[in-house]
């Protein structure tokens, strides 16, 4: 008999986390630039956050050089309350 391995990259394996204070995703690519042949890493996240009152959303994309040794950073933080509906 085959057994299932457990997959999180599986849509069907995704769902609501109400445990979960936080849930974040994190997509990288390595690439080379065509006309100085430079090497890339570009790192970008995403993460939701709540308490009881208030949620939050954090962005952050980052280019790192990795010829020079350098990184570009740039980070969106979004804070909010949590209107309670009648």
């Amino acid at each position: 008999m085959y057994e299932k391995k457990y997959n999180p990259c599986i849509v069907e394996y995704e769902k609501i986390h109400p445990e979960s204070v936080i849930e974040w995703w994190c997509h990288e690519i390595f690439y080379k630039t065509q006309d100085d042949k430079k090497n890339w890493q570009l790192k970008a996240t995403m993460t939701e956050f709540g308490k009881k009152n208030w949620c939050g959303t954090n962005s952050q994309t980052t280019y790192y050089d990795l010829n020079e040794k350098n990184h570009y950073d740039y980070t969106k933080y979004i804070k909010k309350k949590i209107r309670k509906t009648k």
